[in-house]
């Protein structure tokens, strides 16, 4: 059986990137199965994802038309709370396009462990749900996605579980190999500071003043600042960066999954405004504090573990509401239920279903 899989592929991001080699390697892993990516251009599997998945064979941008089963990975792609053309039109073009195409040859697409909604497009949101009612099976990450999709019309038979990510084999986890980072903290705990490009003023703005107010009472951290994307910007001259007021500090560069996941091992407590960066922080036991900027996406997660006082968004905090949050829960560990963590591992038993066929 030939599988491809589709997604957020072309992408350095990291919650993105783990997920692609996840479902690679269940799928390579399973007997009688050969796996690719989509190849298409602009949209395709891009060179960061080939070099964390050793994936290597080269294709037409056609060829996954031919294959007997496409696999929508996971990822928060199917909700946009954006109205503007190109945004619609993006989305449209990268995720629902190469899967309905597949399924106008009358060929299974699974789509599994995704998150999705709020759609602000009606047109976008009839061509998703489309897409979903001719799937062969949906699976979903959060009981909000599956609600969407239903309130928007779906009649599909929608399966909800938990992120994938969650699922994630810890022992595999590398040993953090920074040398200046680790000697640099000797003695220190690390306080792993995520930031991102288009959040950085506001970031600057908003947490690190009350950071630099933390900090200066609790002069046991240091802080690792970082995104979770490669880039060619120059994190010594972000706004956040600058105005981190600490003895300790330490600019990560992020360059693979494995290198993020062994830098949060290793951290203490972690402040993101993203998604996997907590989630994978979470699983790990860490102290997490998030102020996300999308919508809702990330607000869900926490509510699905039981943690919602964690995740506050970054339109309603102030200096007291960040400075509050890391004098409470800066040493308080997140724990995620083993119940939701048995969910996760549910979505690439998906494998399992296709083998048995």
């Amino acid at each position: 059986m030939n599988i491809v899989i589709h997604g957020a592929i072309n992408s350095s991001n990291f919650g993105d990137v783990l997920f692609a080699r996840m479902f690679y390697d269940a799928c390579r892993k399973a007997s009688g199965i050969n796996v690719d990516f989509v190849q298409i251009p602009k949209f395709g599997v891009g060179e960061f994802v080939r070099n964390e998945t050793g994936y290597s064979r080269r294709l037409g941008r056609f060829a996954y038309l031919k294959s007997d089963v496409l696999v929508l990975m996971s990822g928060g792609y199917l909700g946009l709370d954006k109205t503007k053309k190109y945004d619609v039109l993006h989305l449209y073009a990268r995720f629902i396009m190469p899967a309905r195409l597949f399924q106008l040859l009358r060929k299974p697409v699974y789509i599994i462990g995704v998150g999705g909604g709020p759609i602000d497009s009606k047109w976008l949101r009839d061509r998703i749900i489309r897409l979903v009612d001719k799937s062969k099976r949906v699976i979903v990450r959060d009981e909000e996605t599956k609600k969407y999709f239903l309130d928007y019309g779906s009649k599909a038979n929608i399966e909800v579980t938990a992120d994938t990510a969650l699922s994630y084999d810890l022992t595999t986890i590398q040993q953090l190999d920074d040398t200046e980072l680790i000697s640099k903290f000797h003695g220190k705990k690390m306080l792993f500071f995520h930031s991102e490009l288009p959040s950085d003023k506001v970031m600057a703005e908003k947490i690190v003043p009350s950071l630099n107010i933390f900090l200066e009472s609790h002069p046991e951290y240091g802080v690792v600042f970082g995104y979770d994307y490669e880039t060619k910007e120059t994190l010594e001259n972000t706004l956040c960066w600058q105005k981190i007021e600490c003895e300790t500090k330490h600019i990560f560069h992020y360059h693979s999954v494995d290198q993020m996941l062994a830098l949060l091992s290793t951290v203490d407590c972690v402040m993101t405004p993203k998604l996997h960066i907590g989630i994978m922080g979470s699983l790990f036991g860490k102290s997490v504090l998030s102020f996300p900027v999308h919508r809702e996406k990330t607000q869900r997660f926490y509510r699905q573990i039981g943690y919602p006082e964690r995740c506050i968004h970054i339109s309603v905090i102030d200096k007291n509401t960040v400075l509050n949050q890391l004098n409470l829960y800066h040493d308080k560990k997140i724990i995620i239920p083993e119940e939701i963590i048995e969910r996760s591992k549910a979505n690439l038993m998906f494998v399992k279903d296709l083998v048995d066929r």
